[in-house]
């Protein structure tokens, strides 16, 4: 593994540019109080989105004209790629002596620069061999929404307050993007051909890029009704039940040929024809308030989702494992589950003691969805089944300080329906069961922060994050089959607020 051993190849760089803006922006509410118990709110809002992704590759190889002589690793600035033999040090092993020398940060931000005469520049288009996997990887999209909405609130009694609504919602989503299926243009005998464009270096044809649409309209009907009665000073019962949607984002709905990523080998499909999500919502809070700064709840929610939008993997694009996915709607899904939680302050202890206190909150949910093609259901993509986090604080005098540590167990993020078509031409799953689906693991996430306020305006604080370091682990089927593991070191700062 020595530096004169290596001779360069290749040197490319992905160039990634995403915008995003409002350009028109409009709304109105009106508030009127009917008498001291009712009131009523009614209003409207208009909203023009714009945006866009453009993502692109530049690549470099020697111009073997220009310079025979090829350049080898040890003429440049290099160091240990384990220099302070850290590199998976979480699972205590050392490659120090299984690596080569590496660029250095400053040497590879400036390496195209001095030696650029010498190179050779492919750029990304329909000559270029890698073409095929870039040219969806860009796309724009004008979204336009308008809204209306009514509400009322009204004290019924003396114990019961009452809140209830109706918002209706209109989207029209225009997007773009490309492929590379061949144009076809008309003939002067009626028939059609293949517009496509020659490349004088290869001699060869090539199809054109073909910009592909997405138009996509839809309403939403979303009522509210939300109660809260007040059971005696301490405690409230709640209750509310909704419908609620959920876009799609604009990577979701791309037409055209898939988003390539490059360093983590697939290729993202948008699907135009994908559905918003719905959810009919009903959900229970017993709420209890003691103390000067104490409360606990507990309750229980339930979730009736029709056309869940969930990832899959679709196919394999070639020997290089480049992994195909797309967006889909799961036609009817639910999930349902409890939460606690609890917050007090010792205000009760003497002096000192009184400024700590504890928090904490516990989710624990089950989902369910049929998946197309499925002859099972199974737990709802993206729905962690567990979550809780406990912190311990303090507040007193100018001083704020708290330490908290926060769960998310596994869940699933995508599927595996990868499929291929029988001896009779019909199209089967692959794998039927979840053993080839992809998962996130477990996070733990430990954080603590101090600051301390003083004259008015001034605040000095300190904080650290990511304290355990635990991994960010990306798995099929079984953990012990990661597709990704990923550690992203402690983080702290210090600094000074003036706030006036």
């Amino acid at each position: 593994f020595r530096p004169a051993d290596f001779e360069f190849y290749q040197a490319f760089s992905e160039l990634n540019t995403t915008w995003e803006r409002d350009p028109i922006v409009g709304q109105f509410d009106v508030f009127h109080t009917i008498n001291n118990n009712v009131k009523i709110q009614f209003g409207g809002k208009f909203r023009v989105k714009q945006g866009g992704r453009s993502i692109s590759l530049h690549q470099w190889s020697q111009n073997i004209p220009l310079r025979s002589e090829p350049y080898l690793l040890n003429q440049f600035a290099t160091e240990s790629f384990d220099k302070p033999n850290q590199f998976l040090s979480q699972l205590g092993s050392n490659y120090d002596d299984n690596f080569f020398q590496f660029l250095t940060l400053s040497q590879r931000d400036n390496f195209v620069q001095p030696i650029g005469d010498t190179l050779r520049e492919y750029k990304m288009d329909v000559t270029n061999t890698e073409y095929r996997f870039w040219v969806g990887s860009q796309y724009h999209y004008t979204e336009t929404q308008y809204a209306a909405y009514g509400m009322v609130t009204a004290k019924i009694g003396g114990r019961l307050n009452l809140l209830a609504g109706m918002r209706v919602e209109y989207t029209n989503l225009q997007e773009y993007s490309d492929t590379l299926l061949p144009k076809k243009n008309p003939n002067f005998d009626g028939t059609y051909s293949d517009s496509l464009v020659f490349d004088p270096v290869s001699g060869s044809l090539h199809p054109l890029p073909v910009e592909r649409v997405t138009d996509l309209k839809y309403f939403a009907f979303l009522p509210s009704l939300n109660l809260n009665y007040v059971l005696s000073d301490k405690i409230n019962l709640r209750f509310a039940v909704s419908r609620t949607y959920h876009r799609p984002n604009f990577e979701e709905t791309k037409p055209g040929y898939g988003q390539y990523r490059i360093d983590e080998l697939e290729l993202t499909y948008g699907n135009s024809r994908l559905k918003p999500t719905y959810s009919i919502n009903g959900d229970f809070t017993f709420e209890y308030y003691w103390g000067n700064k104490g409360m606990m709840t507990l309750g229980g929610y339930y979730k009736y989702v029709t056309d869940h939008i969930f990832a899959t993997t679709t196919s394999y694009v070639d020997v290089f494992g480049i992994v195909a996915k797309r967006y889909e709607n799961a036609p009817k899904s639910w999930v349902g589950g409890i939460e606690a939680s609890i917050q007090r302050q010792f205000d009760f202890l003497p002096k000192f003691w009184s400024g700590f206190g504890v928090s904490a909150n516990f989710t624990y949910s089950w989902s369910q969805m049929q998946v197309p093609g499925r002859t099972f259901k199974q737990a709802m993509t993206e729905q962690s089944p567990m979550l809780y986090n406990i912190a311990v604080y303090y507040e007193r005098k100018g001083v704020t300080a708290r330490i908290a540590l926060n769960y998310i167990s596994p869940y699933l993020k995508y599927l595996n329906l990868f499929s291929v078509k029988d001896t009779d031409g019909i199209l089967k799953l692959v794998h039927q069961d979840t053993n080839f689906d992809v998962y996130r693991g477990q996070s733990y996430n430990l954080e603590c922060s101090v600051a301390y306020s003083f004259a008015k305006y001034y605040t000095v604080y300190a904080e650290a994050t990511n304290l355990l370091d635990y991994p960010d682990l990306v798995y099929r089927g079984k953990a012990a089959r990661p597709v990704r593991t990923e550690y992203y070191r402690q983080r702290a700062q210090l600094g000074i607020r003036m706030e006036f």
